[in-house]
Parts: structure tokens; C-alpha cells; sequence
């Protein structure tokens, strides 16, 4: 096979110096073979290609992968779908805030049966689960973009992360849970009042 690809590429360089008046191509290596293929001992890199691949030293049960639960899994067939990839830590997201839509759970729509499966499943499988609460929580200390100030928003965004820690609690056994405040940005002028700048 390798044969008449070197053959094709002959014929095909050949035919675009006719056409274009232009010198016949080098094979660049991507199919294998090639001048591209054998690095040159001074290419002036002290890395081999060769080893790199080998140097890592990872199984696949030592690898991660984030789960948006209403996205990349919608129940826990669907995680366990992913936990037979061979994966060792899972963390499950909730994209959802408040109230779950197609597409965006939260973690009310997981109840004692299937946060028992959840448990089941990573006790069986010998996996990993971690939490990451809502992803669209902002203002978890009360404020807007716009930089007012509201009470039951922050109230919201509380309760939304304590519904994930509660889910972790009963699927992981505790551990990590991510959360982003998304809290409004506030100019950099303010800085300089800081004592710490002072």
C-alpha cells in the first residue's frame, strides 16, 4: 500500500511542476515514512518525539471528565454510560440554578433512589465523584452587575450551593464542591483604597 501512495505522490508532484512551473514537493511524513518522520538527532531540540508518548505514565482510570447532568448525561444511565469508559474520577456539574429545565438539571431532580444508584455505581466501578453546583449562580452575596444589592439574591445562590452540597454528601460521601460566585466586577480604581496597597 505504501507503494502506491509513493507512486501517487510521484505522479501527483509531477503533474503541479508541469502545470505551475513549480519544483515537485517533498513528502512532508504525515502519512508515515518520509523525510519528516526521522527527527534529526540536531534539530536543536533535546526532546525526543519517540519518547514523549511513552513518558506518560497515566491509566485511564486515573483520568477525569466533568458530566453536565442534563447535557452529557440526562439520568443515571447516562453517567453510568460514562463510568464504563474506564474513567476513574467524575466530576457531575449542574448547569441548572433554581429550577431544572431539559437540558439543566438541578439537584432536586435526583432523588433518594437515584442518588442510591449514583452511590452504587461508584462503589462498584471504583470511581470518584465530585460536585460542581449551579453554573449560572450570580450574585451569591446579593449583588447585581449593576452592582445593587439584593438579599434574596444572595439567598438564592446560598441555597442553590447548599442543594449541592447535599447532593454530594449523599452520592460522593462529601468531598469537593466547585462553585463560581459570579459576582459583579469591580473597577480596578478601587484598589487603591485597600490598606494593603496603601
Amino acid at each position: 500500500m505504501a507503494g502506491a501512495y509513493e507512486a501517487f505522490q510521484d505522479n501527483h508532484s509531477a503533474m503541479d511542476a508541469e502545470m505551475h512551473g513549480q519544483p515537485p514537493v517533498q513528502d512532508s511524513g504525515y502519512f508515515g515514512g518520509g523525510v519528516a518522520a526521522q527527527p534529526s538527532p540536531d534539530a536543536g531540540s533535546s526532546i525526543n518525539p519517540n519518547q514523549v508518548a511513552n513518558d506518560v505514565r497515566l491509566n485511564i482510570n486515573e483520568i477525569g471528565m466533568s458530566v453536565p447532568l442534563g447535557i452529557a448525561a440526562n439520568n443515571v444511565q447516562g453517567v453510568y454510560a460514562k463510568v464504563r469508559m474506564g474513567l476513574g474520577n467524575m466530576e457531575l456539574g449542574f448547569p441548572g440554578a433554581i429550577s431544572s429545565q431539559r437540558g439543566a438539571h438541578t439537584p432536586g431532580v435526583y432523588g433518594k433512589d437515584q442518588r442510591q444508584a449514583l452511590r452504587e455505581i461508584a462503589a462498584a466501578n471504583d470511581v470518584k465523584f465530585t460536585t460542581h453546583a449551579a453554573y449560572n449562580i450570580m450574585g451569591m452575596l446579593g449583588t447585581d452587575q449593576q452592582g445593587n444589592v439584593s438579599l434574596t439574591q444572595g439567598r438564592v445562590g446560598m441555597k442553590e450551593v447548599e442543594r449541592a452540597i447535599d447532593f454530594a454528601a449523599d452520592v460522593a460521601g462529601g468531598g469537593s464542591v466547585v462553585v463560581h460566585t459570579g459576582e459583579y466586577e469591580r473597577p480596578i480604581s478601587h484598589l487603591r483604597d485597600l490598606e494593603v496597597f496603601a
